[in-house]
């Protein structure tokens, strides 16, 4: 009896895991609930953001490996050209060109043009052109014409500033020169020595004010012609002839007082 009771169990045992397996059923995709879905959208990003990090640090190694330096202490003697940035802390003779930025702290002496433009107190001698923005830093000090896009002035510049945007002139820049632009901000304490103009701006002032102030014409006055100075022989007889002219006036005196004087005597007779 024992062992059949024990074949029967064995039996249903059996059958229960054969039922098991047959209504088991594998979860589609579609049924994946939607937590498991926004961690492996969350991965996915993750690693892109991943890639994505590595590629920009790539390339920002890459960009780092292309400014030239000249350090302190360093004199160079002679132009410079760059298909990259320039940095200068030391002495450049020479005119400098790189198609980036340019960044002085140091000395220059010659043109500099580059795509951008921060100089921070160094002295540069010479033009400076920028494709783009152009920072004048306080303590700089530039002799010669400033050319760019935008423009904020700190320093002192001495020459003429054309810029094609807006300009700030902050409270510690003194400029004697003329300042081309298409706007200008002067801060409280700025020292300029010539004069302002928005030539770059699209406002038309004269139709503005065509129908307030008419315009007049001003009649340029006439021409006053210096008289060429007498020769020496010229200044000799004026010399003459003002001197006989006296003469004659004395004569003409005395004959005149001769003459009343007898009137007078025959008078008396």
């Amino acid at each position: 009896m024992s062992f059949l009771k024990d074949l029967k169990d064995l039996k249903k045992d059996i059958s229960v895991a054969v039922n098991d397996k047959e209504t088991k059923t594998e979860v589609p995709a579609s049924d994946m609930s939607s937590e498991k879905k926004v961690n492996m959208t969350e991965n996915t990003i993750n690693k892109t953001e991943d890639k994505s990090m590595s590629d920009m640090t790539n390339t920002t190694g890459q960009a780092d490996t292309d400014v030239t330096v000249i350090a302190a202490g360093a004199v160079i003697t002679g132009s410079i050209e760059s298909e990259g940035s320039v940095a200068v802390y030391g002495v450049v003779n020479g005119g400098i060109k790189c198609k980036k930025k340019f960044i002085a702290s140091g000395q220059v002496t010659g043109d500099v043009d580059a795509g951008e433009i921060f100089i921070n107190k160094a002295t540069i001698d010479g033009k400076v052109v920028s494709g783009g923005n152009l920072k004048i830093g306080s303590g700089s000090v530039i002799q010669g014409d400033v050319y760019g896009q935008t423009a904020v002035i700190a320093g002192a510049v001495k020459g003429e500033i054309d810029i094609k945007g807006p300009v700030i002139i902050d409270n510690t820049a003194v400029i004697k020169g003329n300042i081309k632009s298409r706007s200008v901000q002067i801060n409280n304490g700025a020292i300029i020595d010539g004069y302002c103009s928005q030539c770059y701006n699209d406002v038309d002032v004269k139709e503005i004010f065509k129908d307030t102030f008419h315009e007049t014409e001003i009649t340029p006055e006439p021409e006053i012609k210096q008289e060429q100075a007498p020769t020496e022989e010229q200044a000799e007889s004026a010399a003459v002839a003002y001197i006989e002219g006296l003469v004659q006036a004395k004569e003409a005196e005395a004959q005149a007082a001769q003459a009343k004087a007898e009137e007078n005597q025959q008078g008396g007779i």
